[in-house]
């Protein structure tokens, strides 16, 4: 993705991800603590739900899954 920011805006955990791994994870944030993922040269997409809704910990899973994944 050339412009990460624009699927999240500044300070963004979506943006922070995807530009530590350019073009090698696209990530998105939703509401009630949804968090999606993909990874193309895997052929993998992941969604994850927060029971509480809560986006918070739904960050730092998704950065978790990733991080082991790549």
């Amino acid at each position: 993705m050339a412009e990460p920011f624009f699927v999240a805006g500044t300070g963004r955990e979506d943006v922070a991800l995807m530009e530590a791994a350019p073009g090698r994870i696209f990530t998105k944030g939703g509401a009630e603590g949804v968090h999606c993922a993909a990874i193309p040269e895997l052929g993998l997409g992941i969604a994850l739900k927060c029971d509480d809704g809560a986006g918070r910990a739904g960050e730092a899973m998704i950065a978790t899954v990733l991080a082991k994944l790549l």
